[in-house]
């Protein structure tokens, strides 16, 4: 019987959910599109009928991931449109962190959805009484939150199962350098019973959405008063 009898059509979401795939657990660098028609049992050649370079398929896996990312309802207050699109964005990058260098980039293969996306982060602000000027710095300091925090969490990711190893590699380091606050602090991360309520991305967004709500008041109030 055929090799090929069981095989999916090729198609251009087959390709690009499959590059995907292989980006997760590689990285972009090693995803090439001869690797990539071996995952997929073509030669690579047949994936130029798709896409006509890499950095056109990287465009296609951005906006697929970026895509995913959630929007809000247009009658959603700002505060609670930024949060979902704030947690589901940074839910994206985790799954998939190769994104976050894409996103770095500017130029004809940009991603639109990525200008779908921050289209309505902005929109959502203007349509709810925000100054050009909070807008602009609202919008980038949620968005500074979301891109630095993910890079942080995908760059010091720890091994669950390896933390208890790990709490007692450094415990005697900790001591001998006297920083019983720094250990306390390492200890809470691996406690079972530690509180995790909440985390820490969203513990920090909640404060930067509280600071933002803060200025907004103070603006309104301003503008009533030169009215």
């Amino acid at each position: 019987m055929p090799d090929n009898v069981n095989k999916p059509a090729l198609n251009l979401e087959l390709i690009v959910e499959t590059a995907i795939a292989m980006a997760d657990i590689d990285g972009v660098a090693s995803t090439s599109m001869r690797k990539l028609g071996n995952q997929l049992g073509v030669e690579a050649m047949s994936l130029y009928h798709y896409v006509p370079n890499k950095a056109h398929l990287l465009q296609h896996m951005t906006n697929k991931v970026v895509s995913a990312m959630e929007r809000p309802p247009s009658a959603m207050p700002w505060k609670e449109a930024m949060r979902l699109m704030a947690i589901s964005s940074f839910e994206q990058l985790v799954q998939h962190p190769w994104v976050l260098g894409e996103l770095m980039k500017i130029g004809p293969t940009y991603s639109p959805a990525r200008f779908q996306w921050m289209d309505a982060m902005l929109g959502s602000l203007r349509a709810n009484g925000f100054s050009v000027e909070l807008t602009h710095h609202a919008y980038h300091v949620v968005d500074g939150h979301i891109i630095g925090f993910a890079y942080w969490a995908t760059s010091l990711s720890i091994d669950p199962d390896a933390e208890d190893d790990l709490l007692e590699d450094v415990q005697p380091i900790m001591a001998a350098a006297n920083v019983p606050w720094l250990l306390e602090h390492v200890q809470y991360h691996v406690d079972p019973d530690g509180t995790e309520d909440v985390s820490e991305f969203e513990f920090a967004l909640s404060l930067i959405l509280d600071g933002i709500e803060r200025l907004l008041a103070v603006n309104s109030a301003s503008e009533l008063r030169l009215g």
